[in-house]
């Protein structure tokens, strides 16, 4: 019969769609036990490689470039690339703490405003690339330069220093044995994991950096 199906077939498919996500997890602990090894030859260089000082460094450096990567990997989810983030970081960096040692800015207020500006310059990047048609690695590549530009601008090179205690402790506290920064990126990894796995608007990422043309079609708001 036509409309009879083959159960075979059926299941291999399910198959498959269950070999995807173990596959994937294969890789991840590829990845693990890559860096247990080399943990391990650190250890036999130097002993005193794995104490908890040097745990939480790692944690607390990891943690920036963690949290850096989980907002690059959304956009390259979608098909994009975005080459300014190492110079909005650095220009951010510096318009916060302008904002609460020269202006006087309290340091909520001071975050609130960095936020925003930096969600501006994702909304110009976003209506180029999606309205005008420019490519993602030319307006970005261009926010980089200007960018760089503004930084290296505003204070010529010195130090901003006097930053409050509770801004501090954001970047060098720890609670308990973990760095602070350490536990923000727990936060947002899970935030952002439960959002691409489980709601519709992950689905809508996954499937316009599948195919952007079918997800039109289907009616995803691909320019949002």
């Amino acid at each position: 019969m036509r409309g009879a199906r083959n159960p075979d077939s059926a299941t291999g498919v399910a198959v498959k769609r269950r070999g995807i996500p173990i596959l994937s997890g294969f890789r991840e602990a590829n990845i693990l036990i890559a860096l247990a090894v080399l943990c391990a030859v650190f250890y036999w260089i130097n002993p005193s490689f794995v104490n908890l000082l040097s745990i939480q460094i790692m944690f607390r450096d990891v943690a920036v470039f963690a949290m850096l990567g989980i907002g690059v990997t959304l956009v390259i989810i979608t098909g994009g690339i975005d080459l300014s983030l190492g110079s909005m970081v650095a220009l951010t960096n510096m318009l916060v703490a302008w904002f609460m040692v020269d202006q006087g800015l309290g340091m909520i207020p001071a975050i609130l405003a960095v936020l925003i500006f930096s969600a501006l310059v994702g909304l110009m990047h976003g209506v180029f690339v999606t309205k005008v048609g420019v490519p993602p690695f030319i307006i970005t590549l261009g926010t980089l330069i200007i960018v760089r530009g503004m930084a290296a601008a505003m204070k010529k090179g010195w130090i901003i220093a006097g930053l409050p205690e509770p801004f501090l402790f954001i970047g060098q506290g720890q609670v308990w044995i973990f760095p602070v920064q350490f536990i923000i990126l727990v936060i947002v990894a899970i935030i952002v994991a439960f959002i691409l796995d489980f709601t519709v608007l992950g689905r809508h990422i996954y499937a316009t950096g599948g195919a952007i043309e079918a997800a039109r079609v289907s009616g995803i708001n691909v320019d949002r």
